[in-house]
């Protein structure tokens, strides 16, 4: 999430964003602040990451502008009893990120928050629980259970889980598919995600259909949200809005809490499917579009070499 940012100098500038950032900053402040260089979905992970820790500053009554090193420990210790190491990693750089704009000392490049920081990767990467991995046996099952209904939230939620498993989806591309982007025929449909053409199987493409009938009239966004009231809203699907529709699939088929899905459980499933089928990694790698073969290899299960991918694109901090 990093990136080459320029400091801010002129202290008028200082002053304003200081005060923005004491309350939930305006995505075009903060677009200002960082010189354009993220997303809209990055800019709303920053805003949201920074409110997290502002908000345990002001319980806690100190400063989170300039934050002293033991708030930004405090801060990892309250986070690490319910947060993720990737999750509480991004929140560090959120704060150092704010502190190095501002032009105040930076307290993540303390020596003991990376103390803190090491200790709960290496604790975590023993606690580990593996993502559910969706299967074809789960799809198909849902296919049975939704595949008759002429409710619009039924019909879309199908189309997504076949989405989500044929292609490897990542929430992002998910929320950001459009119709420029479909290849459509008779009884069959393609997609086009980073210039590879992913072609669904027979029965996911009837869903995708259905779904693009049900849903003509919706703006270039392929899958919108749904009201209570099962309206179609034309608004782009966010992380909550996936995260409830794939929670629906771990209730259609009666899982137990610890076997939930999540946003990676498609693309978990995947890996586990083609590795079975004896492709390779790199192939793997290839069809689900990552960066590098450290999630794959640990979807399949080889964890030490996961690890010395991870070691190679990690990056090393100059801890003070």
């Amino acid at each position: 999430m990093k990136k080459d940012i320029p400091k801010i100098l002129d202290q008028e500038l200082i002053d304003k964003y200081l005060a923005a950032l004491t309350r939930p900053i305006n995505l075009e402040l903060l677009n200002e602040m960082t010189s354009g260089k993220y997303s809209h979905s990055s800019l709303l992970a920053i805003r949201k990451d920074w409110q997290l820790f502002h908000e345990f500053c002001v319980e806690m009554h100190v400063n989170s502008l300039p934050a002293s090193v033991t708030a930004v420990r405090r801060f990892i210790d309250k986070q690490s009893k319910s947060r993720k190491y990737s999750s509480i990693r991004r929140y560090v750089i959120t704060i150092g990120m704010f502190h190095y704009l501002l032009g105040f000392k930076d307290p993540t490049s303390h020596r003991q928050v990376g103390f803190s920081l090491s200790e709960l990767r290496t604790s975590e990467k023993h606690q580990s629980v593996e993502t559910n991995p969706f299967t074809d046996k789960h799809l198909n099952e849902l296919n049975k259970r939704l595949f008759t209904s002429n409710e619009a939230l039924d019909i879309r939620d199908l189309a997504i889980y076949f989405c989500m498993y044929e292609c490897a989806l990542k929430r992002h591309e998910l929320r950001e598919l459009t119709h420029s982007s479909l290849r459509i025929e008779p009884n069959l449909v393609a997609i086009e995600i980073s210039d590879q053409l992913y072609i669904l199987s027979e029965q996911g493409s009837i869903a995708m259909i259905k779904w693009l009938e049900v849903s003509s009239a919706q703006g270039d966004i392929v899958f919108c949200s749904i009201d209570r009231h099962g309206n179609l809203s034309g608004r782009q699907l966010n992380d909550s809005s996936i995260y409830r529709i794939l929670r629906r699939a771990s209730a259609l088929l009666s899982l137990p809490e610890h076997l939930k899905f999540s946003s990676q459980s498609g693309r978990v499933g995947q890996v586990k499917k083609r590795a079975k089928s004896g492709q390779n990694i790199i192939e793997i790698q290839d069809f689900g579009r990552w960066s590098s073969p450290a999630m794959p290899l640990q979807y399949a299960g080889k964890l030490d070499s996961s690890d010395k991918q991870k070691q190679k694109f990690r990056h090393k901090k100059e801890w003070d």
